[in-house]
């Protein structure tokens, strides 16, 4: 065994630190200081209409896990409609992008190998208080976000093209 053996990291539903983020709200799950770096695990509440632009990790795998609802994923070249259920590898240097297109928030989980990005978000964003169920929590804070602006630091590439309207 290793002495650099890490106890195991258990979170119920009102647990782990909350971040209101560039429009969205993320929960960690697992950091980078509880997983010596491998990755980090965040849960996201994406109200109608939020989510990222389109843009490029140069450091990390990105995946992600819809949870509830439904989502819009965008490639440069495709338009993926994620229901409940749907998983979603972006490997590095892979553009995407993602909206929710529903009127129904979504819920989604989103894991990051290796670790380091839940730190922007942390920078960026707003600590929200820990109190209920997380698919509960609102943004109380009206504050605009800096992400796409810092994210460059974390090995974002922000991209200029915008993503695509919603379907009619």
């Amino acid at each position: 065994m290793s002495n650099l053996s890490l106890p195991v990291t258990v979170r119920t539903d009102n647990e782990g630190k909350r971040l209101a983020s560039a429009g969205n709200i993320y929960r960690v799950l697992a950091s980078g200081a509880e997983t010596h770096g491998r990755y980090a695990l965040l849960e996201s509440l994406v109200k109608p209409g939020q989510g990222a632009p389109f843009h490029l990790h140069e450091r990390e795998e990105e995946a992600f896990f819809v949870l509830e609802g439904e989502m819009v994923f965008f490639t440069e070249n495709e338009r993926i409609h994620a229901p409940t259920g749907t998983f979603l590898n972006c490997p590095v240097n892979s553009v995407r992008g993602f909206r929710n297109e529903s009127d129904k928030l979504a819920r989604i989980l989103i894991l990051l190998a290796p670790s380091g990005l839940e730190e922007m978000f942390e920078e960026d964003g707003v600590v929200l208080e820990q109190t209920g169920a997380f698919r509960d929590t609102e943004i109380k804070d009206g504050r605009p976000m800096s992400c796409p602006v810092i994210s460059e630091r974390f090995g974002i590439v922000n991209l200029t093209k915008p993503i695509p309207e919603p379907a009619s």
